[in-house]
Parts: C-alpha cells; sequence; structure tokens
C-alpha cells in the first residue's frame, strides 16, 4: 500500500468529516461596512477547528451575479473567516466548496487515495462538502443555486411557529426523496426528513434560534474506474429565526 502523503491535518480532519463532520457558515455580522462570515468546521453546531484551505473554494453572489473581487479570507479565532464588501445589494449567497477528495476503505481502515493505490478495497468514494449561507435584509432566500447539491428554503428568518419549507436539488435539478436532516443548536438531535418527488420537505419552527439544514446525497453515476465507486456530496445552510 503507498503511504498517505497528504498534510496530517487535512487526513485528520477528512476522516472526521467519514465520521460525520460537516462545515457551515454563521454569526453574520458587519464591521467597518463590510460583512464578515465566519466558516466551522465540526458535528453539531459545535465547532473544532478551521477548516483545511481545501474545504474553503469561494463562491460569492449578490444581486447582479458573481463577485469576483472585493472580499478576503483568513483564519481567525478557530475559524476561516470570510470579509466581503456590502454594495448594497438585497441578497447575498456565500458558498465555500470543497475540491473533491478520494477515500477508500480496506481492511485496515479508512485511507485518503484512490482504489488503485490499495489492496483489499471495499468501499471507495470521492467526498465534497459545501457549506452555504444566504444573508439577506428581509429574509428573501434569493434565487442563487450554484452547488452540485443544493439547499433553497422559503425564508432564511423564519417565525417561530412557522415553517419552512425547503428545496433540495442537485445539479440544478429537484432531487426527489432526497435526505435532509435538520438541527437546532442546542438541541440533543437532529430531525430527520425525506423529500418529496420534487425535492421538497417542510420543518417546523417551534422555538428561536439558530438552525442548520443539511443534506447528503450520493451517486454512483460518477464512479471513476480504478478510482473510486461512486461520489458523495453533503452541503449544509444554516438560518436563524427572525
Amino acid at each position: 500500500m503507498n503511504p498517505n502523503t497528504f498534510d496530517p491535518e487535512l487526513v485528520r480532519s477528512l476522516s472526521r468529516m467519514i465520521y460525520g463532520h460537516e462545515t457551515w457558515l454563521e454569526n453574520v455580522r458587519k464591521e467597518g461596512g463590510r460583512f464578515v462570515v465566519d466558516g466551522m468546521y465540526g458535528h453539531h453546531m459545535v465547532n473544532d477547528r478551521a477548516m483545511p484551505d481545501v474545504y474553503s473554494n469561494i463562491a460569492l453572489f449578490g444581486d447582479r451575479g458573481r463577485v469576483e473581487n472585493g472580499f478576503e479570507l483568513s483564519v481567525e479565532d478557530n475559524c476561516k473567516r470570510l470579509r466581503f464588501d456590502d454594495t448594497g445589494d438585497a441578497v447575498y449567497t456565500v458558498y465555500y466548496d470543497s475540491n473533491n477528495v478520494p477515500w477508500i476503505k480496506n481492511d485496515e481502515g479508512w485511507a485518503m487515495g484512490v482504489k488503485r493505490d490499495f489492496s483489499n478495497v471495499t468501499y471507495a468514494a470521492a467526498y465534497n462538502l459545501l457549506a452555504k449561507k444566504i444573508v439577506s435584509r428581509d429574509g428573501n432566500p434569493g434565487s442563487v443555486v450554484y452547488a452540485a447539491l443544493d439547499i433553497m428554503p422559503d425564508t432564511v428568518r423564519p417565525a417561530v411557529g412557522s415553517k419552512v419549507r425547503t428545496q433540495i436539488l442537485y445539479e440544478g435539478k429537484p432531487l426527489p426523496k432526497a435526505k435532509a436532516e435538520v438541527f437546532r443548536r442546542g438541541a440533543s438531535e437532529a430531525d430527520k426528513y425525506t423529500a418529496d418527488g420534487q425535492g421538497f420537505f417542510e420543518f417546523p419552527v417551534e422555538e428561536a434560534g439558530t438552525y442548520m439544514i443539511l443534506a447528503k446525497h450520493a451517486d454512483e453515476s460518477k464512479a471513476v474506474e480504478d478510482e473510486y465507486d461512486e461520489a458523495v456530496f453533503e452541503s449544509t445552510l444554516v438560518i436563524e429565526t427572525a
């Protein structure tokens, strides 16, 4: 078996993802006329540490389309912090997208790499993590769909006592029977949902707070011979009650 030549911290972080870690974006605020967003990595909204660079390929959209400059990314306070100019747009949509990273499982456990580099491989997949955040002045989510596996709610500022109607899309199209989880910060566990034939599901907002919507999808059609058996996508969107 070929030895791992990847950065040890990257290997550690990606292995945690396989066993249940995710990325998310939160803590939107204004500083000196700029928006600030924190990129987190952990589980159920408990941050572990700043995500590796491979997780934070930035895509930023405003009312007029993709924003190519006027933003910066840095590691601060145990997170990957994004700052971008407020140019007066009604809705900004932020994505932290990861590179596809192949992993295999064999008799020795999990390892980063492709099938042809290991023996006795029982499973191999390319993993992609994505975190999305919608910065809206009035709760309107806008219409930006950019990620391979994307999440679009009907509001990002729900009122307590309401329901959030959410659609899961894959490659720009509704994903029938999509699997999703919703976790409220401070809750003991996540609620699980299966979307309808058009990728929609609803969840109740019973308490004030911060909610993470998480979607996962495995696509065997993305298999590459001698590399991996499927591509696995995991996306999150965090919203706060009004």
